[in-house]
């Protein structure tokens, strides 16, 4: 199981991605001017908290419980890969059908109190995140391939290796296509993408 904490882009959602890469930060929302949670989901990050995943913090047992933040949001993802993460808070565990009680409901948008979570390995920080803490970009190339085409996850590619040389920013961009793809230093080489 990876030590590193991952952050994901949901819905290949490229767009997101060059502009954490143009700022130089991952972002909670209120500092990207979002002064709301996207309404469609239940987001217990609020808009002053950074969701990561912490796969460590978890294991496959309590994962049958509460779900897992990796499975869902980093693996097959757009996402960064970062290490050594300050300043984490750990959320409460709470049961994924307790998001529909009116007590849940009143801190689902809220930045007040506790944060709470149905996912196991899922932390947070209100700090922003520099990219200096990234040790790796994942590019899911085949779920890419299959939503879209190999043309488009071809040239999606080739965008972000443009951009992160534009930028100067010197880090592998691994297949998340593959379970493990960031467990450790020999799976990111493993799984590193050709430029």
């Amino acid at each position: 199981m990876s030590d590193y904490i991952f952050h994901g882009i949901k819905f290949y959602d490229f767009e997101r991605l060059h502009q954490i890469i143009d700022t130089g930060y991952i972002l909670p929302r209120k500092m990207m001017g979002e002064n709301k949670p996207n309404d469609d989901f239940n987001l217990f990050n609020g808009t002053e908290y950074i969701s990561l995943s912490m796969p460590s913090q978890g294991s496959d047992r309590l994962a049958r419980v509460y779900g897992s933040a990796y499975k869902r949001y980093i693996f097959s993802n757009l996402c960064f890969v970062l290490d050594d993460i300050p300043n984490l808070e750990y959320p409460v565990l709470m049961f994924e059908d307790d998001i529909y009680l009116d007590e849940y409901q009143k801190i689902l948008r809220s930045d007040e109190g506790l944060r709470y979570s149905y996912f196991m390995d899922e932390v947070m920080t209100k700090d922003k995140i520099p990219l200096s803490k990234v040790v790796a970009i994942g590019y899911p190339k085949g779920c890419i391939e299959d939503r879209f085409d190999e043309d488009r996850a071809n040239m999606e590619l080739k965008a972000l290796f443009e951009h992160l040389d534009r930028k100067n920013i010197n880090v592998p961009v691994v297949d998340s296509t593959y379970y493990g793809f960031a467990d450790n230093e020999e799976a990111i080489k493993k799984y590193t993408l050709k430029r």
